[in-house]
């Protein structure tokens, strides 16, 4: 399902990716374990066709470090 309109987190990405800014972010994979690092994001995007799944799309160029988080459960 689409979103009309972005939530906070997507508008704050439009609006750091707009200004070529820089975010953190924190990723969480399937296992628990954490990814954390800092970025400048492009402008997220999506697909959609009519009967079909939608998709998304974004990049973020990583400059720096990134740290890996382990999984405590």
């Amino acid at each position: 399902r689409s979103m009309t309109e972005d939530n906070a987190a997507l508008a704050k990405i439009r609006s750091v990716a707009r200004a070529a800014g820089k975010l953190v972010f924190r990723i969480t994979l399937a296992d628990g374990a954490q990814r954390v690092f800092r970025g400048s994001p492009s402008i997220p995007g999506e697909s959609l066709a009519q009967g079909g799944l939608g998709s998304g799309q974004m990049t973020v160029t990583i400059k720096g470090q990134v740290c890996y988080l382990i999984s405590l459960s």
